[in-house]
């Protein structure tokens, strides 16, 4: 009987003793919950989970959120405003819920900081300034004209949806930075150190699958350095910075190679 248990001993590894070893296990499992969620539930046609919900509170909420989502004049905004929130909600909220309310520590501590977020500002400079002119170059490719822009607005007054959707669009990359260069980052670094990088660039470079190739192998390769970045400085600001101004500039590349400019 002794040498049965015994051969399950090895178990005990999954339940270790102190905050700083148990804290990888929660990071790794909270990461992949919100990365399915995000999968699963930020599509459009996932609202058909929360109807039955919403009904309880109103009669119509099902119906109007129907409407709201398939059969309004600018449908394909709220779908994507639909995506970002629910994005926003996997990428911020959770984590950052986690955080404070159950291991009572600061965002600051995540990279979530405006402190000393100045630090290392010519390096995220001068990446920019590589980053650039590349992705003028790539957006003159088809794959890049078939996958951007996200949301095509009409031609007549787009403006102003186009700023409403760029809104939303810069929030998900913020949240986005949190998640992958704040939470995992900062989250693994006391119990894998520096690999706590390279432990972050996994499910980030998987994300971009389905992106054009050019930018899925970039993402390798940003999610690295601004990986790098962040944990050198603690800090997610200039690294969210760079990555919202590389993605609206790709949005409205998109949008000058289809003649709205």
């Amino acid at each position: 009987m002794r040498t049965f248990f015994s051969s399950f001993s090895w178990l005990k590894d999954f339940f270790p003793k102190t905050k700083e070893d148990r804290r990888p296990f929660w990071v790794f499992i909270i990461s992949a919950l919100c990365l399915a969620g995000i999968t699963y539930l930020t599509p459009s046609s996932s609202y058909l989970y929360f109807t039955s919900i919403l009904n309880v509170f109103h009669e119509d909420a099902g119906k109007n959120l129907t409407i709201w989502l398939y059969r309004h004049e600018d449908y394909s905004l709220h779908q994507l405003i639909y995506w970002s929130s629910w994005t926003c909600f996997f990428y911020f909220v959770i984590p950052a819920c986690v955080i404070k309310l159950v291991w009572r520590e600061s965002l600051a501590d995540y990279g979530f900081k405006l402190k000393g977020s100045l630090q290392g500002w010519p390096i995220y400079a001068v990446m920019l300034c590589i980053m650039m002119p590349c992705v003028l170059i790539v957006s003159y490719g088809k794959g890049f004209q078939f996958t951007y822009p996200f949301y095509e607005p009409p031609r007549q007054n787009f403006m102003g949806k186009m700023i409403i959707w760029e809104i939303f669009y810069v929030l998900q990359f913020i949240t986005l930075e949190f998640f992958f260069r704040g939470f995992m980052v900062h989250g693994l670094k006391k119990k894998l150190g520096v690999y706590s990088i390279f432990a972050m660039v996994v499910p980030y470079c998987m994300i971009h699958f389905g992106k054009p190739l050019p930018e899925c192998m970039g993402s390798i390769i940003a999610g690295i350095v601004l990986g790098t970045l962040s944990y050198r400085y603690k800090s997610i600001v200039l690294g969210a910075c760079m990555h919202v101004c590389v993605a609206i500039s790709m949005d409205f590349l998109s949008l000058w190679h289809k003649g709205y400019f």
